[in-house]
């Protein structure tokens, strides 16, 4: 039976894209929806509802929400990381089935991720579905690793200074897929045969490069010239730690971000699953030509 799939935090950076995915693959699926969380915003929908992709108005606590959806793919940002387990529970009463959590990033089975700000919530919500999974057998979840959004890389820049500012080493390596591809593959894993087992761990990555030739990348297809300035990650803890005093957990999340990409954080295992999909993905060197394409024509 095809799948039913109720999508959550579907306006952000990666939702966004992965609504268009849907709408090019819904013949595959049974019925595919967006949860605004009121009415108000589902008018920020309306193409993607004229497109056929239903918009389910409700709250992401409220059982109802959930009802007559096999699969729940969430896509939150920081802001609702920590709701994620009581979002979990109500999926569950409601009958769901699987369960994707907003990971799409590094493989947080590495150590330094254990006391990392900015997995945090993402851990105690691995946590949550070990134990949810435990108490129900027919609940499966998919953990999906794709290392850093090929798309951020410019985040790291000051364009009129033209310098690149990271706090680690320009040798770390990172594992990088740009959006289009995660998307494409997101969609496609959740028609793929379930695996043995209630956890299915899903591993890709487009390109692996090192910070410093990551950005030496973005400046050639730019055409521009960087300079590097690598700093103590150190210095990112104390300004998380002077976020966390002033209530501010935007900044917290902001300052823990820029410990990733030049620490070695930004990373999948070795081993990855991209054989699983139909295509190749893009190079880093793809994806910016693309981007900057795309830039100049807007």
């Amino acid at each position: 039976m095809a799948p039913s799939v109720l999508l959550i935090g579907a306006s952000g950076t990666l939702g966004v894209p992965l609504v268009q995915e849907f709408i090019r693959q819904k013949s595959s699926f049974s019925r595919v929806a967006v949860l605004a969380s009121d009415a108000s915003k589902k008018v920020k929908f309306a193409e993607v509802e004229a497109a056929g992709i239903q918009v389910v108005v409700g709250s992401y606590l409220d059982v109802s929400s959930y009802k007559g959806f096999d699969t729940v793919v969430s896509l939150v940002g920081n802001a609702l990381l920590k709701l994620q387990p009581a979002m979990i529970d109500q999926a569950i009463a409601a009958g769901v089935t699987q369960f994707y959590p907003s990971e799409y990033g590094a493989d947080l089975t590495q150590k330094q991720f254990f006391a990392h700000r900015y997995f945090r919530s993402k851990l105690e919500t691995r946590a949550h579905l070990v134990r949810r999974a435990k108490e129900n057998p027919n609940f499966k979840y998919t953990l999906f690793m794709n290392g850093f959004f090929t798309e951020f890389a410019a985040y790291f820049v000051d364009a009129q200074k033209k310098v690149v500012t990271a706090y680690g080493s320009p040798e770390a390596l990172t594992s990088l897929t740009s959006i289009k591809d995660i998307t494409r593959m997101v969609v496609q894993s959740l028609l793929l045969p379930y695996m043995t087992g209630q956890k299915r761990e899903i591993h890709v990555s487009g390109s692996w490069q090192t910070f410093k030739e990551l950005m030496d990348t973005l400046a050639r297809v730019q055409g521009v010239s960087y300079s590097y300035e690598f700093r103590d990650p150190a210095e990112m803890l104390e300004k998380q730690i002077e976020a966390w005093l002033q209530d501010d957990e935007d900044k917290e999340y902001q300052w823990a971000l820029m410990t990733l990409a030049a620490s070695g954080g930004a990373k999948v295992s070795e081993k990855v699953d991209n054989e699983l999909f139909g295509f190749v993905p893009e190079t880093v060197g793809e994806t910016f030509v693309q981007l900057f394409a795309k830039q100049a024509a807007e």
